[in-house]
């Protein structure tokens, strides 16, 4: 767009959107790989809508037509809906349909991200007479501003979306168990008393230590 190049709201708009889009098209795109182990379906999904991200993100800058804001508009609200249909009565198909998914880092950061994407694409498509003019300090500001912003959202969600996928297999390992615990059952098991000898008598138990002694067999965890 021509007045994209100025420094006007409407540039100011397009930068933030586009920034924004980016940034939720990386957490797609971190977290393609586990959804593609879960389902191809999934994965292809997740890379698609990646990969449509970060090319509206050059597209709402470049081209000068009021198509582009409308796609993200619509694709980003969309995508919003579906996250929260998915986390309230779970994927519509695949191995995990009717299964709510969980509230993960990614997920909400993704969604944050594609909201302000689709709020700076509602402002390039609101009509005006002269958008206004912005001054070479107050516009480097908000550029300087808005780029920290972004990236404080899109890093941790790239972090937590590569810690998840490389993470969640095995999270229980280790905690599985052979029968029923009682109270106060320590981790660390002593050897098996051998049984008495056949025709002997058991030993008597040990007597109760005296008072003051200390009255607890085991120690709290």
């Amino acid at each position: 767009m021509h007045e994209i190049t100025k420094r006007t709201q409407l540039g100011l708009a397009s930068f933030i959107a586009a920034l924004a889009s980016l940034g939720a098209g990386f957490i797609h795109l971190a977290v393609t790989p586990d959804h593609w182990r879960a389902w191809t379906l999934y994965g292809v999904f997740f890379l698609g809508i990646a990969l449509f991200q970060v090319i509206w993100a050059a597209a709402v800058l470049l081209v000068a037509h009021p198509v582009v804001p409308a796609l993200g508009l619509v694709a980003n609200i969309a995508a919003t809906a579906l996250w929260g249909v998915t986390r309230a009565w779970g994927p519509p198909i695949g191995p995990d349909a009717g299964t709510p998914e969980a509230i993960g880092v990614p997920g909400v950061l993704t969604v944050v991200l594609e909201v302000v994407a689709a709020a700076g694409a509602l402002v390039l498509l609101v009509p005006r007479r002269q958008p206004a003019a912005l001054g070479r300090g107050g516009h480097r500001f908000a550029l300087g501003g808005a780029v920290l912003a972004i990236a404080a959202l899109t890093t941790p969600g790239v972090i937590a979306a590569f810690g998840h996928s490389h993470g969640s297999h095995g999270e229980h390992a280790g905690h599985h168990e052979t029968g029923p615990r009682e109270p106060g059952h320590s981790d660390h098991h002593a050897p098996a008393a051998p049984p008495p000898a056949s025709g002997t008598l058991p030993a008597p138990p040990p007597p109760p230590p005296a008072e003051g002694e200390g009255g607890h067999g085991h120690h709290d965890h």
